[in-house]
């Protein structure tokens, strides 16, 4: 993303060109942002991606518009089976529906339930 990050818990940092703010959501320690980049719908996730959120990130994702739908991972510092779920839920519910669906940017522990889970395979990079 240009190597700018939006969070929702910090203000509005209003977009740079070619980025736009579409949305965003916090709970605990978790954010999501959905920007524009270059024309592609991303949705950032950071923090912690756990049975709290994980049912609204799924549909946040489904309702997003555009294809493909990309989502990034770069941000978060945690991920559990809730999230893992929500998450391959998504990637079926917009698949299905002729869309492309990219995961990005998994790191650290993140990274690692993925690999575990035999999941590493959906990441986009």
């Amino acid at each position: 993303m240009n190597g700018r990050t939006l969070r929702s818990d910090q203000g509005p940092p209003w977009a740079s060109e070619g980025e736009s703010r579409a949305g965003a959501e916090m709970a605990n320690d978790f954010a999501f942002d959905v920007v524009d980049v270059a024309g592609v719908r991303v949705m950032a996730l950071h923090g912690q991606l756990d049975l709290v959120n994980a049912d609204r990130v799924r549909d946040a994702i489904v309702q997003m518009d555009g294809s493909p739908v990309v989502v990034d991972l770069k941000g978060l510092w945690f991920l559990d089976s809730s999230g893992i779920a929500a998450l391959l839920e998504a990637r079926r519910t917009v698949t299905e529906a002729g869309r492309e669906f990219q995961l990005r940017g998994a790191q650290g522990i993140v990274l690692r339930a993925l690999e575990v889970t035999g999941l590493a395979h959906l990441l986009s990079d």
